[in-house]
């Protein structure tokens, strides 16, 4: 019948992660949040940054960006993987820069992240929600009342139908 396990702390060191469940070309919509709630901007020089990052390792993992929303202590994402392991290998690639590259400037050391990003695969009827929740979400937080004037988020180009500065979003 196997070892009894005596505590959870033991049943924690003997799980896997969970595989993220996604497909190949649909769209999925990703979120990561700071730990504690901790801001992991501190302006907006490091959300361009990072922003920049984002877009060349997206095109390396062939990860195509359809929506996006960079606040101080989290980000939303709407992608859609084009390859097996593009979607995780995008976030590891990234988001370990980010923390090294933030860690340093702040001064501080460990976990920048609450944890893994979170994903959810999106079928059509839920694609355009996401879509606008994801650029919707800066006026929800009351820092702007019209998206189309928030810099971090494809809301500017998918509302007046300017190219976004930092993707080619299809």
């Amino acid at each position: 019948m196997g070892e009894r396990i005596r505590d959870t702390r033991t049943l924690c060191l003997h799980m896997a992660r969970q595989k993220r469940y996604f497909r190949v070309n649909e769209p999925v919509h990703a979120t990561a949040r700071g730990g504690n709630r901790t801001a992991i901007f501190r302006h907006g020089f490091d959300k361009r940054k990072y922003l920049q990052r984002f877009a060349l390792v997206a095109e390396q993992e062939k990860v195509e960006i359809h929506g996006y929303c960079i606040m101080d202590n989290h980000v939303h994402w709407l992608l859609v993987p084009t390859t097996e392991n593009g979607l995780a290998r995008l976030f590891l690639r990234v988001h370990t820069w980010w923390a090294q590259y933030f860690n340093k400037l702040a001064d501080r050391s460990g976990h920048l992240f609450q944890s893994r990003f979170h994903s959810c695969l999106l079928d059509s009827a839920h694609y355009f929600a996401a879509m606008r929740y994801i650029d919707l979400n800066p006026r929800a937080a009351n820092l702007v009342k019209d998206p189309a004037h928030f810099e971090f988020s494809s809301a500017r180009a998918h509302l007046t139908l300017h190219p976004d500065p930092f993707f080619l979003l299809m």
